[in-house]
């Protein structure tokens, strides 16, 4: 919601716009009156607004701003006249600018290779739906003129409120991203995640800002991951109704487009029924776990998928080895007790299971410590046992918890 500065804010928003000439105004942000303005909103848009959104959001009011004036050279004086707009238009630029945060926005994440499906939206959570609609117009051309695509896309889209720009570091765009992650970690499960070469429509992920489309610099490898995965046409099914009965009857393949909505829409329901549950104590720990899981299967870097696997494990298992005189073997062997436990049907299956989770570890204490640089070609293969083992691990605790309601305290 708007807000209208009180005069200490005004104050500080003067001394900028007074702390360098007009002619170098770029000096401004090398002054201890613009480093004291970032600090003071960010502090009036907490926990909205980190103090890196504050110092970038003025950055760009200030281009933005200097942007509709033809300056004379910097050995040519600056016409009073002139000298008294600029400044009377930095400061109203900087005051609305500040008094507009936090913005509520969009970021979409584009899944291209979600084909033939009629049109939908899904609402996973207050913050999150899955939409299949008209693409947002691009801006095109030295006139930004709003181009229309005219074309059908899925996208994932979170709800964001805060600060944002192309960097996806930012605070709001940030916590979209993990919100996103945690949504692909279901879609991952009847999908197939394929590095295409060539064939592959390569869409950006962006947010909408007041009706202007904000491209985000997602990494390489999430933006190919989020092209490249592909829903598999025999697990898109939904109930054939030939026996008459209210639930329908046997599975079949979703033939036409608004079957394969009816077929992700079955698929989703787990998803559905996990952020329902957002106030449950071990929901901000199996969402964390599947961060690190997409973090695991996007990255380019084995070494980093096999280590991010492992904290995605910890994360589910680890509970009470916090104390930093834990010693790693007892933790070792306590977390693949209740890895074993977890999954293990009879004694036999869950000691197999645990000795599984012990050799996961050691490679990972191998590569934590740099006895080991990378994965060789015999231990490249355990990379996807660890990424199986974490899905596994989450699709259990989701199972757990999603038939019970206990709150965080």
């Amino acid at each position: 919601m708007a807000i209208k500065l009180n005069e200490k804010y005004l104050r500080q928003i003067t001394d900028v716009v007074n702390s360098a000439s007009v002619a170098r105004w770029w000096d401004v942000l090398e002054q201890p009156q613009f480093d004291n303005l970032v600090l003071s909103v960010a502090k009036l848009h907490h926990p909205r607004l980190s103090e890196r959104d504050a110092h970038m959001a003025l950055i760009r009011g200030l281009l933005d701003c200097m942007d509709g004036f033809n300056l004379p050279s910097l050995k040519s004086p600056v016409p009073e006249e002139l000298e008294r707009r600029v400044r009377n238009a930095i400061f109203e630029k900087l005051r609305t600018l500040i008094e507009s945060f936090p913005w509520d926005f969009e970021v979409k994440f584009p899944l291209p290779r979600f084909e033939n499906f009629g049109p939908f939206e899904f609402d996973l959570s207050e913050s999150v739906v899955l939409r299949n609609a008209l693409d947002e117009p691009q801006p095109h051309g030295l006139q930004a003129l709003r181009v229309s695509t005219g074309r059908r896309l899925i996208q994932i889209c979170v709800k964001a409120n805060g600060y944002a720009d192309s960097d996806p570091g930012g605070n709001a765009v940030s916590q979209a991203i993990s919100r996103a992650k945690q949504v692909l970690y279901f879609l991952d499960t009847f999908s197939l995640s394929t590095w295409f070469h060539g064939d592959v429509r390569s869409e950006e992920t962006y947010a909408m800002v007041s009706q202007e489309r904000v491209a985000i610099r997602l990494p390489d490898s999430l933006t190919n991951y989020l092209c490249g995965l592909t829903p598999k046409s025999d697990l898109m099914t939904i109930y054939g109704n030939e026996s008459g009965t209210l639930l329908g009857g046997a599975l079949r393949a979703a033939d036409t487009p608004e079957e394969r909505v009816e077929a992700l829409s079955l698929k989703l329901d787990a998803a559905k029924t996990f952020f329902s549950r957002e106030a449950h104590a071990d929901f901000e720990a199996i969402g964390a776990a599947m961060e690190w899981y997409i973090d695991s299967v996007t990255a380019d870097n084995q070494t980093f998928a096999y280590i991010a696997a492992c904290i995605g494990l910890e994360a589910l298992l680890g509970y009470g080895t916090d104390d930093p005189s834990d010693k790693m073997e007892a933790m070792s062997v306590r977390l693949s007790d209740r890895y074993g436990f977890l999954l293990g049907v009879g004694r036999a299956d869950r000691e197999k299971l645990s000795n599984e989770f012990r050799e996961m570890l050691k490679l990972r204490g191998k590569l934590v410590h740099a006895r080991n640089k990378r994965l060789n070609a015999d231990q490249r293969a355990k990379l996807y046992g660890v990424q199986n083992m974490l899905s596994s691990v989450i699709r259990q605790e989701v199972k757990t918890m999603t038939s019970t309601n206990t709150k965080r305290a």
